[in-house]
Formats: structure tokens, sequence, C-alpha cells
């Protein structure tokens, strides 16, 4: 290899002039085991990078899950939050350990008094790879000890009555023998038993139907089961201060960066596939535009997915909806009436304004009109009296011909129809209030949910 001298007498490799003699390889092997170790922690970055291409894809191309990894923990709620904030954190850094210390006393209370499993899930799955994600589930005794606390109504028995089903389904099926078309088409395994409920207390779980860890999905709903996670979540504590507890102040100062419930798996079905979830049934037999938007409600299914809040709204919205078809018929036709009257004979002013001009004759002195009319015009008087000029009759011809399209004897008409069918609308609405409540058996729901304030509660239990 070509070199020069140096000034100590030695030699530098052409190439590694200037460079200090510690820092100048004494010989070609040295440069050659410098660029093997090089390539060899290229290949190793290249082969890490792979790997972790390769779980990403494993874990897009594996099935969705709601359960823990053993695949028996179902998850009822997920919390996540960052380590680090970049916008908040870069001069705050004490904040980030009061954060995770708050996190993990949250953890521990939820653990030790509420009966909640955590599991990790580290940032490396996550789209942003910085977002870490705790996975809660709640056990059967945080379950139990939850219903009693929050009131839930179960199943305590069977169901002996008639079930409530609409009148055009039963003419129908009884007389015409005939299914009804609007029936929304719901699988057997589907169907959803009616049965008389009551508040559950831990005392009397023996009276209560399906009160086993085995049959927990018949015991409760996804939304019984979110709303027990929930309330416990708002109860937990996370510092020895008064005031420090509940998920939603670890929210609102950024320990944690949401809490959500999961969906009951993926909504998207292949064709001719049956449905493996309550998610699948209500996108295909009620959210779709094109297989759901002529079939009624399966609102049985709404709220046991939902819950009875949701259930309702979609109730009242589908009674709203079904009453508008007959103001929408009515005003179909008073609009055809009013458009009719846009021809003239129909329209007394408009026959004036569109009709034959009114001639305009050259007066004398005397007042008596000379030669024949210069034209066929007439002036109205200006609309204002200042900066208005004369303008002609003949100029509201358009104006004329549309002013009774939405101003006839047929509005007056529809305008007292509506005035009925607004007094109809609302008592046939509180009679169908009263009777989705009553099948539900949600009759003192609202009661029910007025229970005293967490922050109440806790100071009570201090003062006593």
């Amino acid at each position: 290899m070509a070199s020069n001298p140096n000034e100590e007498g030695g030699t530098v490799p052409i190439g590694f002039e200037g460079i200090t003699p510690a820092e100048v390889p004494k010989n070609g092997s040295d440069i050659a085991s410098r660029e093997s170790t090089d390539e060899k922690s290229d290949l190793l970055e290249d082969a890490e990078a792979g790997r972790k291409r390769l779980n990403t894809q494993a874990r897009k191309s594996a099935e969705e899950t709601v359960y823990f990894e053993d695949g028996k923990s179902k998850i009822d709620f997920v919390l996540a939050y960052r380590l680090k904030d970049e916008e908040r954190d870069n001069k705050h850094e004490d904040d980030l350990k009061k954060r995770e210390d708050k996190r993990k006393l949250f953890r521990e209370n939820c653990e030790k008094e509420y009966h909640l499993v955590f599991e990790e899930q580290d940032c490396s799955d996550s789209p942003d790879q910085k977002t870490y994600y705790w996975k809660v589930h709640c056990t059967w005794q945080g379950i139990l000890e939850g219903a009693e606390r929050i009131g839930l109504r179960l199943p305590i028995s069977d169901n002996t009555l008639d079930s409530r089903v609409h009148w055009r389904t039963r003419l129908m099926e009884r007389c015409l023998k005939l299914k009804d078309p609007l029936a929304p088409d719901i699988p057997e395994k589907f169907h959803i038993p009616h049965y008389l409920t009551a508040p559950f207390r831990i005392r009397d779980k023996d009276r209560f139907l399906f009160c086993s860890e085995e049959n927990a999905g018949k015991f409760l709903n996804e939304a019984q089961r979110s709303m027990i996670v929930w309330d416990s979540l708002q109860r937990a504590g996370y510092g020895p201060k008064d005031g420090q507890y509940g998920i939603e102040r670890l929210l609102s100062n950024k320990t944690f960066l949401d809490a959500f419930p999961l969906h009951d798996g993926p909504y998207q079905t292949k064709k001719d596939e049956e449905f493996k979830s309550l998610r699948q049934l209500l996108y295909k037999r009620w959210a779709h535009p094109l297989y759901a938007f002529h079939k009624n409600q399966p609102l049985n299914h709404i709220r046991q997915y939902f819950g009875e809040k949701v259930g309702m709204y979609f109730t009242w919205v589908g009674h709203y909806t079904y009453w508008l078809l007959w103001p929408t018929i009515i005003g179909i036709i008073v609009m055809l009436y009013g458009i009719s009257t846009v021809v003239t004979s129909r329209n007394p002013i408009a026959a004036d304004a569109c009709g034959e001009p009114f001639p305009t004759y050259q007066f004398n002195g005397s007042g008596v009109p000379v030669g024949p009319p210069d034209s066929y015009t007439f002036y109205m008087c200006p609309i204002c009296d200042t900066r208005c000029d004369f303008w002609y009759f003949q100029s509201e011809c358009t104006a004329s011909r549309a002013s009774l399209l939405f101003d006839n004897g047929a509005t007056v008409f529809f305008a007292v129809v509506m005035s009925f069918w607004a007094v109809l609308f609302l008592e046939f609405w509180k009679r169908k209030q009263f009777v989705t409540q009553h099948y539900w058996d949600t009759l003192d729901f609202e009661a029910a949910e007025q229970r005293p304030r967490i922050q109440f509660e806790r100071k009570i239990e201090k003062e006593i």
C-alpha cells in the first residue's frame, strides 16, 4: 500500500494524512477487520429491522382478538398512555415520574379493591411506536360486586308472557301466512330471550339465572360489563390526597391518553359467511345502507350491544322517521297543487301582471290623447321616496307566478294537518316509550341512574 512519510519518521497510508497516529490503522489487516466489523453491524441492523417487519406483518395477518394472550380472559377495557409527551414534557421532566407513580398506584388499587386484571402491551405494537396499552379484564368477583354496587337488573326467571310482536307482523304471519317484508332477518342463534329481571344482590345470587362464571355471557351483555368496569375505574384512587381518584381525572391531567372498551371483533364478513358476533349482525342487518335501509331496526339487539340509552335513542329515531311518512305524503300533494298554480288561469295576480299591457297615450294641454298609443306599458309609482324610479308592472310577472307556489289554500290545510300531527306524534311516542321501557324492564332506569356522585360517596365514607 502506498504511503507518505510523517514527522515522526513513520509512514501514513495515502488518504489518512492529517490523522493522528492513534487513529491510523497500523496495517491493512486492521483496515480489513474494521470493515468486517462494520459489515457485521450492518447485517445485524438489517436482521433486526427485518424481524420487526415480519412481526408487524404477522400481527396484521393474525386474526383480531378481544382476549388476553392466554385466550381466556376477555378484554373489557383498554387504557392508553405515553411515557413522554414531547410537546409538554421537554421542560417538565418531573411530571414523567409523577405520572408513572400515579399509574402504578392506580393499577394496584384497581387490582386490590375492584378485582381487575391488567396485561401490558408494549409500544412496539402500536401504530405510532410511542403509545403503551393496558388491557383490563374484570374477574368474576369484580363483576358480582360491581353489579350489586350499581344496581344492575339481571335475569331472575323466564318470561311466560307472549313476546311483543308488531301488529303488521301478526297480521301477515297469522292471517295472510306471509313473512313480514320489513322485519329484519335475524339468525336463530342470535335470538334474544325475554327474562324477568331484578336488582342484583350477591346474597341472593343463587336465585338469578346463569349466575356462574361459565355462563357469564348470558348473565351479562357487553354494555353491562363495560358499565361495571367503567364504574370501577372511576372509583379507584391514585394518590393519598382527597380527590385523587378516578380515571377521568387521570385523563384530564394526561396520565392516560384515553380509556375505551373494545368492539366485539371485526364488523365485516366474507360473502355467504355466517355471523360470528353481534357486531357483525348489527352491521349487516342494521347499519349497512344497502341491506338494511328498508327494514325495521333490531332494537333488542341494539340494546343488547350498546345498552339501554342508545337503544332508547334509536327507538325514538325509528318512531320519528315512521311518523314523518304521513306529512311527507301530504306535503308532496300540497307542493304539486302549488306548482299547478303557476298557470296564469289559476292565478289572478299573474293574469294581470303577465296579460296584455296597458296602452300609453300622449296627451295635449287639455288632457286629450293625441294620436295612437306610443307603447303598451304600465308604470308603477316608486317604492321609496328617494333614489327610486318608476317601474313596470309587467316586471312582476315571474314573481306573481311564484307567489302562490307556497302561499295558497292548500298550505293552510297543511298547517292544520301538522298541528294535529304534532299532538298525535307526541302522544303515541309516550305510549311507545312506556311499552318499550316495560318490555326492557327499565321503567325505573332514570331513578337507578341518579346515584350519588362518587365524590360525595367517598366524602361520606371518610366522615363515617
